[in-house]
């Protein structure tokens, strides 16, 4: 599953309009369930707005998925850098003491 170019929460919408259309529902009747607004699963779809866990779990349990599964999935692929990119201990000491300062927006 390839989504180089889209967010977590692009990704998440994704899935869960994919399986709300599989399931037939409307975002209404979707919405009705879980006891949240239609806007609201329309921002969650479009990936504007990621569910909180306990949204998630019910949208989960209302559409057929394991919420936890795709959270883990999304980890695996998307949010985890690879090792490749995490500094070693020492390197990340070197910058600390010495170098990378963070810079504050004034504005």
């Amino acid at each position: 599953m390839q989504h180089s170019n889209k967010t977590p929460k692009q990704i998440v919408g994704l899935y869960i309009k994919q399986q709300r259309h599989w399931w037939g529902y409307s975002q209404k009747e979707l919405a009705d369930a879980v006891g949240i607004s239609t806007s609201s699963i329309g921002a969650y779809e479009r990936g504007q707005r990621m569910p909180d866990i306990i949204l998630g779990l019910m949208i989960g349990a209302i559409l057929g998925f394991n919420w936890d599964e795709l959270v883990s999935k999304l980890l695996d692929t998307v949010l985890i850098p690879t090792q490749s990119s995490i500094p070693s201990p020492e390197n990340a000491e070197n910058e600390l003491l010495y170098g990378k300062q963070l810079e504050f927006n004034s504005s």
